[in-house]
């Protein structure tokens, strides 16, 4: 089984995620957790977008990276999917203002394991598509998400494919080569 947690806004987003903007200068070692909103209140608190499944990244003591600089949190608080954040060293409403839009960030080295065939989406993204025998297909463009199960849209040789995310189909991932192998069912062109 094939999971995906949206938690890299380099890429294309879940269906929380509002903003499909890349990443300024994409920089492979930093994964995007979050954006923040707007300030809030006078204290210098943020409210950020949440871009992970794992909420206690916006915890109390938790490091997060904006433009390179690494803040502590001090206090948050979740509000309808939304987090407030109070940031170590941003104590004033005008410092909270410049943040606006500017995205939240942990290394890749912080990544959580997943199980085994479960991947990130960023892992995802961008994998050449073959066949069993080695027909390209093209590349993992984008990965919509239906609610039954997540299809990749597959882009190559002059045409879009959308390759539904099942195990009958999905026959391989190996990320250290860049590939997927699928077996695409009858009738799917």
């Amino acid at each position: 089984m094939v999971v995906f947690i949206p938690v890299n806004m380099q890429q294309k987003l879940g269906p929380r995620d509002k903003d499909t903007s890349p990443q300024p200068h994409p920089d492979p070692n930093l994964i995007t957790i979050g954006k923040v909103i707007k300030a809030f209140g006078l204290k210098g608190q943020v409210m950020v977008e949440s871009l992970t499944e794992f909420p206690d990244r916006f915890a109390p003591n938790s490091a997060v990276l904006i433009r390179g600089r690494r803040y502590t949190i001090s206090k948050s608080r979740s509000n309808r999917g939304r987090w407030t954040l109070k940031l170590e060293g941003i104590d004033h409403l005008d410092e909270a203002r410049k943040l606006r839009g500017e995205l939240l960030q942990i290394e890749a080295s912080d990544l959580r394991p997943l199980p085994l065939g479960e991947y990130y989406r960023f892992q995802i993204l961008g994998l050449e598509v073959v066949t069993p025998s080695g027909e390209a297909l093209g590349q993992v463009t984008d990965i919509l998400q239906t609610g039954a199960n997540d299809v990749y849209v597959v882009t190559g040789t002059g045409k879009e494919r959308l390759v539904p995310a099942l195990p009958d189909v999905i026959r391989e991932v190996d990320l250290g080569a860049g590939k997927m192998v699928v077996e695409l069912p009858e009738g799917l062109p």
